[in-house]
């Protein structure tokens, strides 16, 4: 586990409020970007820098966020995250116009949680 990187994270009522940004010194060109958006610029400078990720974790505030997890993908990460339970999941490809299933109802019901094929999988680095 390290610190690869570190950015400030302006809330937006902060950000709308430009006089209170100038007496904590933050500069005017500063603006508030969701966390997740921030998050996941710092993967891509990580990858594009060359750093190694084995896999990641993330809480519901970055699970519930589709852009982060599609950018999860682009980059070809392995990660384990929490969704919301009311989260739309497939257990398999979807077929055109099919709808997802709650997380939580497919966690519950689905066969796919309850008789799996489970393997071991061995971490490098932990």
């Amino acid at each position: 586990k390290t610190l690869v990187d570190a950015e400030l994270f302006l809330p937006e009522s902060w950000a709308d409020d430009r006089e209170r940004c100038r007496e904590a010194g933050i500069p005017d060109g500063m603006a508030y970007r969701p966390k997740w958006r921030i998050a996941l610029r710092q993967l891509v400078n990580a990858v594009l820098a060359g750093f190694e990720m084995d896999w990641m974790t993330f809480d519901e505030g970055y699970g519930s966020k589709p852009g982060f997890l599609d950018g999860l993908d682009v980059l070809g990460l392995s990660y384990a995250g929490e969704v919301p339970c009311s989260f739309s999941c497939f257990t398999r490809q979807p077929r055109e116009g099919e709808g997802g299933h709650r997380a939580d109802d497919l966690a519950r019901h689905s066969r796919v949680f309850h008789q799996p094929d489970w393997q071991e999988v061995a971490l490098r680095r932990t």
